[in-house]
């Protein structure tokens, strides 16, 4: 094993250790909910919290039901993957939501990191994405990190472009490079 291989392994045991240390499918889940909507406003003021765990039920099956479809292996797959999950909750869910509805940034925050769970558990292979936030934006040469707003896939893409950027410019993939530089302090 090359040193590369030694740091995402043991950076992946990290994430794993403090996030899922039981490395449990529902709290992987679970998480990648909670990443969505912690800085990330989704329902509507005063949602009552039996909206919300029926709105979160029903999104957990979503997110669980992409484990199956490979979404993680291109990023085009990953990209329909997205727009889907973002229609689907919508159409199920619209008056729940804040004036925004359900975003991309949404969609995209709580299926990649329940991928990240997925992988760094090792229940799949490496994913040609990985989660995009302020946090890691801020870690590229973008100069809005902002994230939050995000709706389209075009500014999806375009933001994503600047961590595919860093990735190559390190010889790394995004998967890797996102985990390299993730703080789990």
């Amino acid at each position: 094993m090359n040193n590369l291989e030694q740091n995402i392994k043991e950076k992946k045991l990290e994430f794993i250790t403090k996030y899922n240390p039981n490395k449990c499918v529902c709290r992987a889940l679970s998480m990648s909910i909670a990443a969505a909507v912690q800085h990330n406003k989704l329902y509507s003021y005063g949602l009552p919290q039996k909206d919300r765990k029926i709105i979160r039920d029903f999104w957990t099956r979503q997110l669980d039901s992409y484990t199956y479809n490979n979404v993680f292996l291109t990023i085009s797959s990953f990209e329909k993957a997205i727009v889907e999950l973002k229609d689907s909750m919508n159409q199920e869910f619209r008056e729940k939501f804040c004036s925004d509805g359900f975003r991309i940034s949404h969609s995209q925050k709580s299926l990649s990191v329940f991928i990240k769970h997925m992988w760094c558990m090792d229940e799949i292979d490496e994913p040609a994405i990985c989660p995009v936030d302020r946090i890691i934006l801020s870690e590229t040469k973008s100069k809005d990190i902002s994230w939050t707003k995000v709706n389209d896939l075009a500014q999806h893409q375009k933001k994503f472009l600047f961590i595919q950027n860093a990735a190559n410019n390190a010889g790394l993939s995004v998967a890797q490079w996102e985990l390299l530089h993730f703080k789990t302090n």
